[in-house]
């Protein structure tokens, strides 16, 4: 597997072992780019984010402005994942990796489960962090 590396076009160059599903590597590209609106145009109208100490937010439009107002500044790695399937289900894939900040790196999974027409239909991101590196990057 080779590292993520910055393209000539300063862009993140994403490998996610496991990965092929070109939606999920959009996804985290337009994220990393700080493409918000871009983002949440993948999202099925009705799709739902679940971000770490939040509710649902549903809708396009309630996504890009979330993402405006918190994911400012934020490098998501994932590294590797998979793929479940199952006759009657839309595809999901889980994932794991590293969330950087300018103040912190810290292990996150996501789970991002597809529509039938290709679309997010969700994606809940989860801290996998112990509770003493949270109490931590509160006092940076």
């Amino acid at each position: 597997m080779k590292s993520s590396s910055l393209s000539p076009n300063n862009t993140i160059d994403l490998d996610i072992a496991g990965i092929q599903e070109p939606v999920v590597y959009s996804y985290f590209n337009r994220l990393n780019s700080s493409n918000f609106q871009g983002v949440s145009e993948l999202f099925a109208p009705d799709g739902c984010l679940y971000a770490p100490f939040e509710s649902g937010i549903c809708g396009r439009e309630a996504i890009e402005q979330y993402l405006e107002a918190e994911a400012q500044g934020m490098t998501a790695l994932p590294r590797s994942g998979i793929l479940e399937t199952s006759p009657n289900s839309n595809p999901r894939y889980t994932l794991m990796g590293v969330v950087k900040t300018n103040f912190f790196t810290v292990n996150v999974g996501w789970t991002i489960e597809l529509n039938s027409e290709k679309q997010i239909a969700s994606v809940t991101v989860k801290l996998l962090a112990e509770l003493q590196e949270l109490l931590g990057l509160q006092r940076r």
